[in-house]
């Protein structure tokens, strides 16, 4: 059995800019996903852009975007990640954790419970 989520963007204007990188954070950030603190000096990713003539930013720690990049595939909705994990993988194989890291599958188990 394989979870692969699919978020379906509704009536949202594309996205006029986007920027993604890894940084070494400055300070405490919370991440988007999971709302955990990222602490400073921590690399994580930093995504930013324009929609909708707004500017926005997202910070993701390391094990929501390890996750977030095996099973969306086809895109995503930042902060959406583990409401659609709760709705799609419940039933998600224990032994396809094996693939993440340890702190990815930390966070997995705890998630999905």
């Amino acid at each position: 059995m394989t979870c692969e989520l699919y978020f379906e963007t509704g009536d949202c204007d594309p996205t006029e800019l986007f920027q993604s990188k890894v940084v070494k954070g400055r300070k405490d950030y919370k991440c988007c996903e999971c709302y955990e603190i990222i602490p400073k000096s921590k690399k994580h990713e930093s995504a930013s852009g324009l929609s909708n003539s707004e500017f926005w930013n997202y910070r993701t720690c390391n094990a929501c975007c390890e996750i977030r990049d095996e099973y969306t595939r086809d895109g995503f909705i930042f902060g959406a990640l583990w409401e659609a994990m709760n709705e799609d993988c419940r039933e998600m194989p224990l032994d396809s954790l094996d693939t993440f890291s340890p702190e990815a599958q930390q966070k997995l188990l705890i998630m999905l419970d």
